[in-house]
């Protein structure tokens, strides 16, 4: 990593820091949180951390041999909508959410056909229509984002979006 690149991490690392509900509180306030993420980057995707403009390698090596044949994915914590594009071009029919509705807006900015169904949802109140729906159900580092005491509130919605038979996949680079 060069120096200008590390000094800019250091620099939006501060400036994250200094928003309301950067290191925890009640889950209204860490919402909050992520979508004054989003406003204050103003469409610059350089001040959003997690935004590598391309899906996670993993997920990329498993869709390598597993297809979707129309079958029915959800992104968990969409961002930008980078993971939700790769299940879909994967052959997956697929969903992907957000608390954020920047990132919601910016997601379909970048993939604008529609064909993803881009919505702006809490993982801890899913949408009644979404519950025992998917067929796989992908979520990348967004429980690692939410508080240590609410992980464990977020297993059961997690899976309750599962449809019976279905994969729920957790990427984590540490738990």
């Amino acid at each position: 990593m060069t120096e200008a690149l590390l000094d800019h991490k250091a620099k939006l690392r501060a400036r994250l820091d200094t928003l309301t509900g950067s290191s925890g509180g009640d889950w209204d306030t860490r919402k909050n949180w992520f979508e004054q993420v989003y406003t204050t980057a103003r469409g610059d995707t350089s001040e959003i951390p997690w935004a590598e403009l391309e899906p996670k390698a993993p997920l990329v090596e498993w869709l390598k041999t597993n297809k979707g044949n129309r079958r029915t994915a959800l992104d968990v914590g969409c961002g930008l909508g980078d993971n939700a594009n790769a299940l879909h071009e994967a052959g997956w029919k697929t969903s992907a959410f957000d608390v954020a509705p920047t990132a919601i807006e910016w997601a379909k900015k970048r993939f604008p056909a529609g064909i993803i169904d881009f919505r702006c949802a809490d993982l801890f109140n899913p949408p009644e229509d979404w519950v025992g729906k998917f067929d796989l159900v992908y979520e990348c580092f967004t429980l690692q984002a939410i508080g240590v005491e609410m992980r464990g509130d977020a297993a059961m919605p997690l899976k309750s979006l599962v449809a019976p038979g279905g994969t729920l996949i957790i990427l984590a680079r540490y738990f």
